[in-house]
């Protein structure tokens, strides 16, 4: 898959994001192979996106930011994909320090339907602004969302 997304990247000169699981940098032959297509294709690795997944609890938060500093090193960005949803807590962006939050979408679906809702996402926004990470607004579906959104300042949204 790596080297697809790199040929795209030649290509057509475009930034690609692509998930993986956190418990895949755990798995030294994965996380070796990562590595290495990185740095094959390191005058290219600014334009990719690795987007950890939220589904599973991190462990060893230590490991991870190991190994994720060293494909930032490479060149490569780092999002964290999904927080607020699962097992996402403010301490990933200490540690893990990544360059996208990607803010998941019941969040932003609950935008005008819940209490606080709003209220929320704009706390993840203004903590994103201090530490210089850009935001990511997930499942953004329709008008009244887009306003809201840009209102809140956030850097991208994702329909």
């Amino acid at each position: 898959m790596l080297s697809h997304v790199f040929d795209t990247i030649e290509m057509y000169r475009i930034e690609v994001s692509i998930n993986f699981d956190t418990g895949d940098f755990f798995d030294e032959t994965l996380y070796e192979l990562i590595f290495q297509m990185i740095s094959q294709h390191q005058k290219n690795a600014s334009l990719l996106t690795i987007e950890l997944l939220e589904d599973q609890e991190i462990t060893d938060i230590d490991a991870i930011v190991q190994r994720i500093e060293k494909l930032r090193n490479l060149g490569a960005k780092i999002a964290i994909d999904d927080f607020g949803s699962g097992y996402s807590t403010f301490s990933y962006l200490l540690g893990i320090k990544p360059d996208y939050l990607k803010i998941d979408g019941s969040l932003i679906q609950n935008i005008g339907k819940v209490e606080n809702a709003e209220n929320v996402v704009a706390s993840i926004v203004n903590i994103c602004s201090t530490l210089g990470i850009q935001t990511v607004a997930e499942y953004v579906e329709d008008e009244e969302k887009i306003e809201c959104l840009k209102r809140l300042n956030i850097d991208f949204l994702q329909g």
